[in-house]
């Protein structure tokens, strides 16, 4: 390889270095940006800048050869094996991570973070040892060192994960596409900011990477490349950091917590040389509206839908009386595709089905919530305003749930399982309510599916918030029935699981 081709890759390199440590250094300097999802790509980027750092020693400084030495030969190999096959799992965990929230968008994909760092790491170790162990290394044209066989096993360990990679981005890409298309909100220039910030590294990644791909199988195929082919394959790859150092500078609120980090530290600098009684405040420290992520967004959507259809389903169940339930109306299930409120085109990916609405209409009679107050209570507009300035909480099952603006109802997601038990139990259910009217035990309002776009199901019941009381409430439990994991660890002091409740005796 000629010098000149290789101070090209070198300064490719040397720009996807720079690239690199802007991102880790944002990170560093503002804890907002460490928050999952833009955390993967902070271990992206710190995998591409020794990457980076490896290209650059071999390519800018053409003059001095790294490859005439066995253990600088062997640093090379172990580095491109180790951090390569790294930055290429890293990118397809962000794009295998970005298809969980579109798919399953009431799911915390950040629990699974501590597998992904499982799977990247024992996988680049894995290669790596083999690298070291059981194949030879060996100088390449190009001044670095690695495995000289395209067929060998630290090779297919690296070519095999990249095409899978490589098929799940085009795959994310083509989901938030489709996302996009169908995605109904007030603010669509923030809608395809949230939608299309993650999937931004992906394209990156196909583009940069897409030159090796075509290598890939032209080389399995034994096919010739044009002359210059690998050269611009080294320098697509040379400029990722770069790339994604461009997407990152368009992070949702990136400039405004830049700022807000720089004003915070400025005064903790001044108060540093101030008496303690002239210490100036510190400002809040705020999330500055990046909670406001894509899976956010869709979850945003799949409420209004919900409370749609939960307001048409409860308008058209009124008027039935106790005496008029049959046995079928514990097993009626109501598909609506389109609903009347909303207008024509909205949200036309989702379908909601509604399960015995009837009869859940007489239960809601029982625990005297009339038609009118359940109405109320779904009030659209209302709801969506309330959810605004109300956060998603996690129960410890995984499952999410809101509170109506009046605090009257809990909606929360189960599981398809659930779902069929409270269908199954529901004429005991209902039979039990009805000669105990006076029962502590939870009232249900409803249950209900949302059909979405890629073939998930999400099902909500909707239930009568207990807490929502004027009394003060000095002790509160979280009862399962359970002596599994059901003894409070981190909970504040006045709220307790089963266990706690029965070690008051």
């Amino acid at each position: 390889m000629e010098h000149e081709e290789r101070y090209a890759i070198g300064a490719s390199a040397l720009v996807s270095l720079l690239g690199s440590l802007l991102i880790i250094v944002s990170a560093i300097f503002v804890k907002q940006l460490r928050q999952h999802p833009t955390n993967l790509v902070v271990y992206l980027s710190v995998c591409d800048a020794i990457f980076a750092v490896k290209y650059a020693l071999t390519m800018v400084l053409p003059v001095y050869d790294f490859t005439t030495y066995d253990r600088l030969c062997f640093a090379q190999a172990v580095t491109t094996q180790f951090f390569g096959l790294a930055s290429l799992s890293w990118n397809g965990i962000i794009s295998v991570n970005f298809l969980i929230n579109l798919r399953w968008p009431f799911i915390d994909s950040s629990r699974y973070e501590k597998y992904y760092h499982v799977f990247v790491w024992t996988l680049c170790t894995a290669s790596a040892v083999k690298l070291t162990y059981t194949d030879p290394w060996e100088p390449l044209e190009n001044g670095s060192c690695w495995s000289p066989t395209s067929t060998s096993i630290p090779r297919l360990m690296v070519y095999i994960p990249f095409l899978v990679y490589f098929a799940v981005g085009l795959l994310c890409l083509a989901a938030a596409l489709i996302t996009l298309k169908y995605l109904s909100t007030e603010d669509t220039k923030r809608a395809v900011r949230l939608i299309f910030h993650m999937s931004f590294y992906t394209a990156v990644f196909l583009c940069c990477w897409m030159g090796a791909f075509i290598h890939n199988i032209a080389s399995y195929n034994g096919a010739d490349l044009p002359s210059g082919f690998e050269l611009m394959v080294d320098i697509g790859v040379g400029v990722q950091g770069f790339g994604n150092a461009i997407v990152w500078l368009t992070t949702p609120a990136f400039y405004s917590l830049i700022k807000a980090a720089i004003w915070f530290r400025w005064i903790q600098l001044r108060n540093l040389c101030r008496p303690t009684n002239a210490k100036l405040p510190l400002p809040e420290n705020n999330d500055m509206g990046l909670h406001l992520r894509y899976d956010v967004l869709i979850r945003k959507n799949i409420i209004c839908f919900l409370v749609h259809g939960m307001q048409q389903s409860a308008q058209e169940a009124q008027g039935f009386m106790e005496s008029d339930l049959l046995p079928e109306d514990f097993r009626q299930i109501k598909n609506y595709k389109h609903l009347r409120e909303i207008p024509h085109g909205k949200l036309k990916q989702y379908s909601y089905t509604d399960y015995a609405p009837v009869v859940f209409q007489s239960l809601r009679d029982l625990d005297g919530c009339s038609p009118d107050e359940y109405l109320a209570s779904l009030q659209p507009q209302q709801f969506l305003e309330n959810l605004a300035h109300q956060k998603w909480s996690e129960g410890r099952s995984g499952s999410f749930f809101c509170v109506s603006p009046d605090k009257r109802l809990i909606i929360k997601t189960i599981t398809s399982r659930e779902a069929k038990v409270v269908r199954r139990i529901l004429p005991f259910y209902y039979t039990y309510l009805l000669n105990q009217p006076n029962s502590l035990i939870v009232r249900l309002y409803g249950c209900h599916v949302v059909n979405l776009l890629f073939g998930s199901k999400i099902y909500v019941i909707t239930m009568a918030n207990t807490l929502n009381t004027d009394q003060c409430i000095h002790e509160r439990y979280d009862l399962k029935g359970s002596t599994v994991n059901r003894r409070k660890n981190s909970l504040p002091p006045q709220q307790g699981l089963d266990l706690d409740l029965s070690d008051q005796g």
